[in-house]
């Protein structure tokens, strides 16, 4: 098939623009022509028109065009503008896009197979579990913070309570203050609902033991693994507030378990 052939080729030209997603600057190179020509050609086969998305998307697959973002770390107050954004567009959303949002989740889902599948839920698993290794992106960023804020933190300390492999998130000395992450893994059946159980039962007799040392409890209910820059700030506030106020007044015994949730 001639260059000029596979222009008035329908099933061809299709092929290339949608099957193998080409550009239509990608096709004209091959052909020795210039863009407009394809365009007037896809046009004139009635094959529809890519959107601007498709056809960025496009674009950057083949080298054309540089991706704006990536590899690029951008300034502290432009992330939280947009965090801001993404954070405001989700709170305004009515029904109607939620749900609109939620079925096009649904429908990526049922569009995968099964091992892109295996492979996502592989994927988040691994996550966890270098979470629960590492030590959470809000712990660390409580951490920084709190420091910052002039208190003496320590991290992921144990041998405080007569069980010495316990381990406390965060410990403020200055103020006997224990912090506690917890993670959806600590409310949310994602290992199952035997293991929910077992988990729930280990956070009630480790903040019993805490309690039982006089100290101050504060366990933090961290609801999303994607907490967005925006919450982290907010809750870091909340966490700061809370050690001030228990660094100007002790709470009494009935009081000394505080819970924040995000």
């Amino acid at each position: 098939m001639s260059k000029i052939e596979k222009l008035k080729n329908k099933q061809w030209l299709n092929a290339q623009y949608h099957t193998h997603d080409r550009s239509m600057q990608s096709i004209a190179e091959e052909l020795g022509t210039n863009r407009q020509r394809v365009r007037r050609a896809i046009m004139a086969l009635e094959i529809p028109i890519k959107g601007k998305s498709a056809a960025q998307k496009a674009a950057l697959k083949s080298g054309r065009a540089e991706h704006p973002t990536e590899g690029k770390e951008r300034p502290e107050e432009v992330r939280l503008r947009i965090a801001e954004g993404v954070h405001q567009d989700w709170l305004n959303a009515d029904e109607a896009t939620l749900k609109a949002r939620s079925d096009a989740a649904k429908a990526q889902w049922a569009a995968m197979s099964q091992a892109e599948r295996e492979a996502l839920l592989k994927a988040a698993q691994d996550a966890v579990r270098e979470t629960s290794r590492e030590g959470s992106q809000v712990e660390k960023y409580l951490l920084e913070g709190l420091t910052k804020a002039g208190f003496d933190v320590e991290y992921h300390k144990t041998g405080l309570v007569p069980n010495p492999k316990l381990e406390i998130d965060l410990y403020i000395p200055s103020i006997t203050t224990a912090i506690e992450v917890d993670g959806p893994s600590h409310f949310l059946p994602i290992w199952g609902h035997d293991r929910l159980a077992k988990n729930m039962q280990a956070d009630m007799e480790k903040t019993g033991l805490l309690l039982s040392q006089g100290m101050v409890v504060i366990r933090v209910k961290q609801l999303s693994n994607n907490v967005s820059t925006l919450l982290k700030r907010k809750l870091l506030q909340m966490v700061t507030e809370t050690v001030e106020q228990v660094q100007v007044k002790f709470p009494s015994k009935n009081n000394r378990l505080i819970e924040l949730e995000v």
